[in-house]
């Protein structure tokens, strides 16, 4: 029997030692043969068309996913607790809160309905914390899209200091409402809601109305998201809050006047 399994270990090592080569200079084989662009890439129709059975159109996808990614010890990239807690101390602080607010919590004795209402106020004070670091991070990316797409970039994180006010919970079910009517495209030079032809009704409503909740807050110099937090003052105000951002969204008959005035209303009640 140990004969058998020392000439097993053997057999195994001579494999190991005569296995084929699988890397060159460190990296796959054959990687410099693979394209690097992807207007190297077959196309069908100006589409860019993978056969995943060729060894070197699948191999490009993973270079020109290196190539685009941030390099090693980029400029404000962080990828361990001590590093990012030194290149963002107030964010990571933030999360810190957060977890720290879930071990209190639930060693607590309050209802469930409280224990759930100061854990969804430290999530979103980091989510939106969170959005900022990464749109001043991502800045300079932002040349590389079109002019609408990056008003609709900008639109949509704005558009989290109504939500974050609502301590909206962003499950599965909740957060699919706000996510299915936007654009199913990137937008491009030209397209402007609520008339881009090959957008949905659904679609050019949705990225209309954030376009018009950042324009009314900029005239407004802010006020109207001042506005809303102020009407924010409670739970039952905040589950109304919830309902009236689904209505804004999803109703294009729900007129933004009627939103204003609605809001005004619940700051009176607070």
């Amino acid at each position: 029997m140990q004969c058998i399994w020392t000439l097993s270990l053997l057999q195994l090592v001579a494999l190991w030692a005569n296995a084929a080569v699988v890397t060159e200079n460190g990296l796959p084989i054959l990687w410099d043969q693979a394209p690097s662009q992807l207007s190297e890439l077959p196309q069908v129709d100006n589409v860019v068309t993978i056969n995943p059975w060729n060894y070197l159109q699948r191999m490009s996808l993973y270079r020109i996913l290196v190539q685009v990614q941030a390099p090693a010890e980029a400029a404000d990239y962080c990828t361990s607790y001590t590093d990012c807690s030194t290149k963002y101390p107030g964010l990571m602080a933030k999360w810190e809160e957060f977890f720290q607010t879930l071990k209190d919590v639930s060693a607590s004795e309050i209802s469930d309905f409280e224990k759930r209402d100061q854990i969804l106020g430290v999530y979103w004070a980091g989510q939106q914390l969170s959005l900022n670091s990464a749109s001043t991070s991502c800045k300079g990316k932002m040349s590389y899209y079109s002019s609408p797409e990056v008003s609709f970039a900008n639109n949509w994180m704005n558009s989290a200091d109504y939500v974050a006010a609502t301590y909206f919970q962003s499950n599965l079910n909740n957060s699919v409402l706000f996510m299915s009517p936007l654009p199913s495209r990137v937008l491009q030079e030209g397209d402007s809601a609520p008339n881009i032809a090959d957008l949905s009704t659904e679609e050019n409503h949705t990225l209309y109305i954030f376009g018009w909740m950042t324009r009314m807050n900029r005239i407004l110099m802010g006020s109207l998201v001042r506005m809303w937090r102020s009407a924010m003052c409670s739970d039952k105000a905040r589950e109304k809050g919830r309902e009236l951002l689904q209505d804004l969204v999803h109703d294009p008959k729900f007129a933004a006047s009627t939103f204003v005035s609605i809001l005004k209303e619940m700051i009176r009640s607070c």
